[in-house]
């Protein structure tokens, strides 16, 4: 986490979490997973959100992730919590366009692939 910067709400994480759970792959439990595609008529154009709560395995800190302008691709069984390993990475530095700056993956499990050009984190009490 202390790389991702360019994350809207990181610092705000790093200062409340303790230094062993400041990694995304701690966070592999999707709690909730809220997808929602609106359309602008006046820049004639569909803009995607996607809120995706995630906790640790004890269920002690949640994180709350909201990712605009997503595409990619979702697969799992429900009720078994998708990932193995989260991760989260800003692309823009290799040259990546705005539109896929950051991608959210599941390093171990290609099942869970999702680009956007924002996100905004906070924790959930």
């Amino acid at each position: 986490m202390a790389f991702a910067n360019s994350i809207k709400g990181i610092d705000k994480l790093i200062e409340v979490l303790p230094q062993e759970y400041q990694f995304w792959d701690k966070f592999n439990f999707i709690l909730i997973l809220d997808y929602e595609c609106d359309y602008d008529y006046i820049e004639e154009k569909y803009f995607s959100t996607m809120n995706i709560v995630v906790t640790d395995d004890d269920d002690k800190y949640k994180i709350k992730l909201t990712l605009k302008q997503v595409y990619g691709e979702i697969k799992f069984e429900v009720g078994k919590g998708p990932l193995q390993s989260l991760d989260i990475i800003d692309k823009k530095s290799l040259g990546y366009e705005s539109d896929s700056r950051f991608h959210v993956y599941d390093y171990e499990n290609d099942d869970f692939s999702i680009w956007c050009n924002e996100i905004e984190a906070e924790i959930i009490r």
